[in-house]
């Protein structure tokens, strides 16, 4: 009974964790790629990513 409540929880967040991870490839792109025209906006917003 518990598992199948974990499953259905799992199949439940599986779009937000999908969603999550999208945000954190996105978000690590744009600390990579600072010359993007977005970097400068973002820096402002973003100052924990290393800017090398």
């Amino acid at each position: 009974m518990i598992l199948t409540l974990m499953k259905n929880m799992w199949k439940a967040n599986l779009k937000y964790i999908f969603v999550l991870h999208f945000l954190g490839v996105y978000f690590l792109y744009l600390c990579t790629y600072r010359y993007n025209y977005l970097s400068t906006h973002y820096l402002l917003y973003f100052p924990k990513c290393d800017f090398k």
